[in-house]
């Protein structure tokens, strides 16, 4: 299909974007009302012993 009007593409760059994981968390207790991305310890490290 030809178009009418010729309009020039405009070509967009998109800013490198940081993660963080407490900001995750944050946007975690935000929206869930608690967080998800701090797990819990193992017992190992609350242990070292434990194995």
């Amino acid at each position: 299909m030809q178009q009418l009007f010729a309009t020039p593409t405009k070509h967009f760059e998109l800013p490198v974007l940081v993660h963080q994981t407490v900001e995750d968390a944050f946007d975690e207790m935000e929206l869930l009302g608690f967080p998800v991305t701090f797990r819990i310890r193992s017992a190992e490290d609350h242990f070292p012993g434990a194995r």
